[in-house]
């Protein structure tokens, strides 16, 4: 009988391990409802195990969380924790496995942590993280033998690298590199020593978004490329479908848009046959962005609107707040500000309830826009300056460039309202005779814009060059009334911006171009008295070919603003046009 026993439970133990593996598989190559359907079994096998019941609901709790549904995968997680928090009944041999029951904590902590992150809690998502890392310490102080040291050894440092894998997406995602970079290199070097291939893919694809968001982008690419080689061997499918988003990343901010969709394409792809829905939700956000970037703002509309609400439906709070902000970015082209401001805010709002820097830096400094194209300049740099400090701490450079631009306009903004006379200080007028002649934009104009020449030529900006040649030509335009050479260079920054807008094919920032090309050609034609001039010089007589080029720059400007429905725009071109006509 006793004989009959052993053997009894050796074999449920084997069917148990088996269903365990099996389901890992599915898991593993995205085959969520199948790694479901094993693990729900393996639970109902535990009968009054508490040790497979446990493990059985944290595998449970994984699924769900692929799955997007992080409240489910909670509870279990919680109800997990209870379990292995009680003392263990003996088993029928009278042995009590300390270190699987360690494990188990040790995974419920790691996994709870990433539901926090999703949540928008990043501080219970690091002390969840510590705790387990503290517990894993522990057992790396211990000296485990016997004949199962191997495998238990593995498990405490496969457990460790999720760990330092969770801590270092919180670390990014507050903004903090360094640390960030210090722990993902600690989970390659684990992973690397153990052989663990699926480790090595995550901690390299994770220093790949240090890499790009510092704007290097092609270690970026060799890392995402990296990562893509060892997903596809490993047969990892959500490692797969993330390199393939990763490398989109890469194509986009080179504005290849055509190969930046085939990889987010394939990532969605990949997402909706393994029933990810919280990828689901931002493989629509990227797709948006392009639509976005091209100018067809009504797909990027029901893109993000469509990525929105599934990021409600997962829990996704950062998700919810980064695709708000660009939605609201496609309100603010549009010069809907009332509809934008309330999306920024929500950007801000949740950003600073999960003590995201990045996303309270985007907030501010398109909030700043707002007001700036509104012309409440005082407004408009207390948002500048506050993403400017920001982004200087985290170290995100693509957002300090779009902040140096942001206040080089500001500053020009200002310097005009001055020389228009709003600003008595701003221009010194003789008693009797004429405007005395001053320069246009003061110090801080030519301060922010050396930072934001400096900044494309770090980051090798396609689209940054075509910006701070737009605005050099601007500057240009306050002294090329009585300077021949300077305005034939002023026409070749113009020229040079609008050519690589249309290579980028960019075409919000194209009609910009075209609107300040042709405003600029307009103030030299000098026909028209009503016509506003620099530093309030009459009108003369001159060039009825310049008057034909204003004329053709500000119909192409007109022609896209009305596309693509800036409204705001259009109806600066419109302000414009009517001195022509």
């Amino acid at each position: 009988m006793a004989n009959y026993v052993v053997t009894e439970n050796s074999r449920k133990k084997l069917l148990i391990k088996s269903l365990e593996n099996l389901g890992e598989t599915y898991a593993f190559v995205g085959k969520y409802e199948e790694a479901l359907d094993i693990f729900q079994k393996m639970l109902r096998y535990a009968e009054r195990n508490h040790l497979i019941i446990a493990k059985s609901k944290i595998k449970i709790a994984g699924i769900y969380d692929n799955q997007g549904k992080i409240d489910d995968a909670m509870n279990l997680l919680l109800n997990a924790e209870k379990i292995v928090n009680k003392k263990f009944p003996r088993c029928p041999r009278g042995i009590v496995d300390e270190l699987e029951i360690e494990l188990l904590k040790i995974n419920i902590h790691f996994s709870k942590a990433w539901i926090y992150f999703l949540q928008g809690q990043n501080q219970a998502a690091i002390d969840s993280s510590q705790k387990g890392v503290a517990l894993i310490n522990n057992l790396e102080r211990r000296s485990i033998i016997g004949l199962n040291a191997h495998e238990y050894n593995y498990k405490i440092q496969t457990a460790k690298i999720v760990g330092l894998n969770t801590l270092g997406t919180v670390f990014f995602n507050k903004g903090k590199y360094n640390k960030a970079i210090e722990v993902r290199h600690k989970a390659l070097k684990i992973s690397k020593k153990i052989g663990n291939k699926f480790g090595v893919s995550v901690a390299i694809g994770h220093l790949g978004n240090l890499y790009h968001e510092a704007g290097n982008y092609d270690k970026a690419k060799m890392l995402y490329q990296r990562k893509l080689e060892i997903s596809t061997e490993i047969g990892d499918k959500e490692g797969i479908g993330i390199a393939n988003a990763y490398l989109g990343f890469i194509y986009q901010d080179r504005f290849d848009h055509n190969k930046a969709i085939e990889y987010y394409q394939e990532y969605l792809r990949i997402m909706m046959e393994i029933g990810d829905k919280r990828g689901i939700g931002m493989a629509s956000e990227f797709l948006g962005s392009i639509y976005y970037e091209a100018g067809d703002y009504d797909k990027a509309i029901k893109l993000y609107k469509k990525s929105i609400k599934i990021a409600e439906q997962t829990g996704d709070r950062q998700g919810i707040a980064y695709v708000s902000g660009d939605l609201g970015l496609v309100y603010l082209n549009r010069g809907d500000y009332r509809r934008a401001k309330g999306l920024l805010q929500k950007l801000s709002r949740i950003s600073e309830e999960i003590g995201d820097k990045k996303g309270i830096g985007m907030a501010s400094l398109h909030l700043a826009e707002i007001f700036l194209n509104s012309n409440q300049t005082a407004k408009a740099r207390h948002y500048l300056l506050k993403s400017k400090s920001i982004f200087k701490e985290i170290g995100y450079k693509q957002g300090l460039l779009d902040t140096y631009l942001a206040l080089t306009e500001l500053e020009m903004k200002i310097s005009e309202k001055r020389l228009a006379g709003e600003d008595d200080d701003a221009r010194s007028i003789a008693k009797d005779g004429p405007v005395i002649r001053v320069r246009r934009f003061d110090k801080k104009t030519f301060h922010y814009f050396a930072l934001a020449s400096r900044l494309v030529r770090e980051l090798k900006s396609k689209k940054g060059k075509a910006q701070v040649m737009l605005l050099k030509a601007r500057i240009g335009m306050a002294k090329t009334q009585s300077n021949r050479e300077i305005k034939g260079q002023t026409d070749e920054k113009f020229k040079e911006a609008i050519k690589i807008f249309e290579e980028l094919r960019q075409p919000f920032e194209l009609a910009k171009a075209y609107y300040y090309y042709g405003e600029y050609l307009l103030r030299r034609t000098e026909v028209r008295d009503k016509i506003p001039r620099p530093f309030g010089e009459r009108a003369g007589v001159r060039g009825q070919e310049e008057e034909k080029g204003a004329t053709e720059y500000l119909q192409k400007a007109k022609e896209i603003f009305e596309k693509i429905g800036a409204k705001f725009w259009f109806k600066k071109v419109n302000e414009l046009w009517n001195q022509v006509k």
